[in-house]
């Protein structure tokens, strides 16, 4: 069986294969909100002073350590999720095919290897867009949608700020509203690069946003320039600055935008948004660096086919949880 060529199908192979695989399309994920960053361990260690949360650097045992300043916090320790899919190839799902228009069974089976590992990728790809929405959301939460993995305001003592923006009056000034925003962040950055502003909202969100009397001559202005530049305007909307994305997405866990919410941040930042890399679980990877993601295959009893194993050991944090704020519509 072809599974058993070590040079095509063996986890060096497999892992280069996955990770060339297109990733699945996620909102979180093409606007690009969290920088990755691929680690040798499988943790990270962070520290809070002043609401700035900082990584900790690594040290060689026994030397001496970054000193403690009066108004940092004991150091906390992150550990990066777990996140596995198997499948499997039986023989009988190779016997007697063939590549269309080739007598090449390898190049068969690789391509079956292939569907598979991409099936497999888009779950992962899932899941990883699951942790980053509950991370801008302040709390990681296991696909049961109960189980906290990471809940940071909790762990530093920290509150999240929730404002209201009162959309059901004719009299507001949207205008006004963003740019209370803008000024409550200048105040908070504290040296941390902006280059703009991002605030995902519900569909329920955005038809009220856009249908104010303060805001719908230019939401119609910039939806006819839209239109004619791209002919997509259902999803974003550019208003001040702040650029306005529908986050419909509902996870099986339960995970959503409530009707009334958006999730406002400041984009174009250095150290607010990170989303870490721990290596595999395999002797081949430890200590190594991370990458994205790993495959590699293993042969079932009774010569009945070959496993195959995909994972990826992601977490994405907010590291400037003070300049992630909700808005709720009154």
């Amino acid at each position: 069986m072809p599974l058993s060529d070590n040079h095509t199908f063996g986890v060096e192979s497999l892992t280069e294969a996955i990770n060339e695989l297109p990733a699945t399309p996620s909102i979180l994920g093409d606007l690009g909100v969290f920088k990755k960053e691929f680690k040798t361990t499988t943790y990270v260690s962070v520290e809070r002073k002043e609401n700035i949360l900082t990584l900790v650097a690594n040290t060689p045992r026994g030397s001496v350590g970054d000193p403690v300043q009066s108004k940092r916090h004991a150091p906390k320790t992150f550990n990066m999720m777990h996140l596995v899919k198997d499948d499997v190839v039986r023989a009988d799902d190779v016997q007697n095919i063939r590549s269309f228009g080739s007598q090449n069974q390898t190049l068969a089976v690789a391509e079956l290897v292939n569907d598979k590992m991409l099936a497999m990728k888009a779950d992962i790809d899932y899941t990883i867009e699951h942790a980053r929405l509950g991370a801008l959301k302040g709390k990681i939460l296991d696909s049961d949608g109960k189980t906290v993995i990471t809940d940071i305001y909790k762990e530093f003592g920290m509150t999240r700020k929730t404002i209201n923006w009162e959309l059901s009056g004719a009299t507001t000034q949207v205008t006004k509203l963003i740019n209370s925003y803008k000024q409550d962040i200048a105040k908070l950055r504290r040296g941390e690069s902006v280059t703009g502003h991002l605030c995902l909202v519900s569909p329920e969100f955005m038809n009220t946003l856009i249908a104010h009397q303060s805001v719908e001559k230019y939401y119609a202005r910039h939806q006819d320039g839209l239109l004619y530049r791209e002919g997509n305007t259902d999803v974003e909307f550019i208003h001040n600055g702040i650029k306005f994305v529908v986050y419909a997405d509902e996870f099986e866990s339960g995970l959503k935008l409530a009707d009334d919410e958006g999730i406002i941040l400041p984009l174009g930042t250095r150290g607010a948004f990170f989303e870490y890399y721990a290596p595999a679980d395999m002797n081949s990877t430890v200590n190594t660096k991370a990458l994205a993601y790993y495959a590699m295959r293993e042969k079932l009893g009774m010569d009945k086919g070959w496993e195959l194993h995909a994972q990826s050991n992601p977490l994405p944090l907010v590291l400037r949880p003070d300049l992630v704020q909700t808005v709720k519509l009154t």
